[in-house]
């Protein structure tokens, strides 16, 4: 609060880093949400996992300094899903990388690799979720990457009796 220009006791001048409307400042607030906050839609899968965010993050400016403003297409990624948000853990990453990362993550072993659903479904040019219905329905991990697709002839094609 200011009176006469300037700032009156009991009322400290706060600094602004003038970074409230980037991206980043948003990331980093839905950071510190999902790990402190139980109302959180996902707070169950970080605060309420132990999840937490380190010291020096508490503050943006502290965050900024050591991530700075996120590149084009990237969003915050934790190396290692079960420890916290620090700098030594954390980095940007594409959501392709992301999604190698899960904690929820199927490796599927064949054909002498070890590889993740999402890995194979690349290295192959087939969907993913072919091989993830698959597996759901119990196929071997070889025969889940090895079968070759049904194919159906094109609806022009059936007989229309």
């Amino acid at each position: 609060m200011r009176i006469n220009g300037k700032f009156a006791p009991g009322f400290p001048h706060r600094q602004t880093h003038g970074l409230c409307r980037t991206r980043a400042y948003s990331i980093w607030a839905d950071m510190k949400k999902r790990c402190s906050n139980p109302k959180h839609a996902f707070w169950m899968y970080y605060g309420g996992k132990g999840i937490s965010v380190c010291q020096k993050w508490q503050r943006f400016e502290g965050f900024f300094e050591d991530m700075g403003q996120p590149p084009e297409g990237l969003s915050l990624d934790r190396i290692d899903g079960s420890l916290g948000y620090y700098p030594e853990n954390c980095r940007w990453a594409t959501a392709q990388e992301q999604s190698r990362n899960r904690s929820n993550r199927r490796v599927v072993r064949a054909l002498g690799n070890e590889l993740s659903v999402v890995e194979w479904a690349e290295k192959l040019g087939i969907n993913e979720s072919t091989i993830r219905a698959r597996l759901n329905k119990g196929w071997s991990d070889h025969d889940a990457v090895t079968k070759a697709l049904k194919v159906v002839k094109p609806f022009s094609e059936w007989d229309r009796k």
